[in-house]
């Protein structure tokens, strides 16, 4: 049982290299949309529907059940104020970053920052201790930077080719792309030096550092599967 996260640049890869290291490993991959997803269906009786269709349970169904689960677990805690509480669950898990990113105006800025971040460790951390998951981004190498089964990557790559990528995958010009591309690396140095004091993309805080624009997804994907496994000495469970 173990845990990678990576962690990136908008349009760096991550993403996608996360998706295909998780295929490689046979490892559950989650991100925010597919946090976001899981935690929509709370809304629903995701086991019983899933009995009724007879068929096995989608990543997004075991997601749910266990969001559900983490959420049982607080309010046993008696924690009636608990972050994860409440029909905004899904688009907490949703977002990036908190939309005031900058320092708060009001109490109630602040306060929406604070649950943000509470739902976001809290998550992450009970995704690790599930184990065999990669997670993508969320600051999850510094949220779990004292596990020993963790393994952190950080992804970097080129303003221009971020541009590109950003382009063809929101439909919109290269200049849309490039304030879309700036404003989200503006948020994510805020939301490392904020929350973690620290800043991005350092890599005295990563196992390995990868250059996407200098090699393909899959060659990425390849060699952080096989670093992963030559560090924690495990055979794969799905083959590549």
């Amino acid at each position: 049982m173990a845990v990678i996260t990576m962690n990136g640049q908008i349009g760096s890869g991550a993403v996608e290299i996360g998706a295909l290291v998780a295929r490689r490993l046979g490892y559950d991959y989650v991100d925010r949309l597919i946090l976001a997803e899981a935690a929509k269906r709370l809304r629903a009786t995701v086991e019983v529907l899933a009995q009724k269709e007879q068929r096995s349970p989608t990543r997004g169904d075991r997601l749910a059940r266990f969001l559900n689960t983490v959420m049982e677990r607080s309010a046993l805690a008696g924690s009636g104020a608990d972050p994860y509480m409440g029909a905004g669950l899904g688009v907490l898990l949703g977002q990036d970053y908190p939309r005031a990113m900058e320092d708060p105006i009001t109490r109630a800025d602040q306060l929406e920052d604070e649950r943000f971040i509470a739902v976001t460790k809290s998550v992450i951390m009970e995704l690790a201790d599930e184990g065999n998951v990669v997670i993508i981004g969320r600051a999850s190498n510094y949220i779990l930077k004292d596990r020993p089964d963790a393994f952190h990557v950080g992804v970097v790559s080129t303003l221009d080719a971020r541009i590109k990528t950003i382009t063809e995958r929101e439909q919109v010009s290269p200049q849309q792309a490039k304030t879309i591309t700036i404003e989200h690396e503006r948020g994510r140095i805020t939301y490392f030096r904020k929350y973690f004091q620290a800043t991005v993309d350092n890599p005295a805080d990563y196992h390995l550092m990868v250059n996407a624009h200098r090699m393909s997804p899959e060659a990425a994907a390849r060699i952080v599967a096989d670093s992963f496994l030559s560090l924690f000495k495990k055979a794969p469970q799905a083959a590549p």
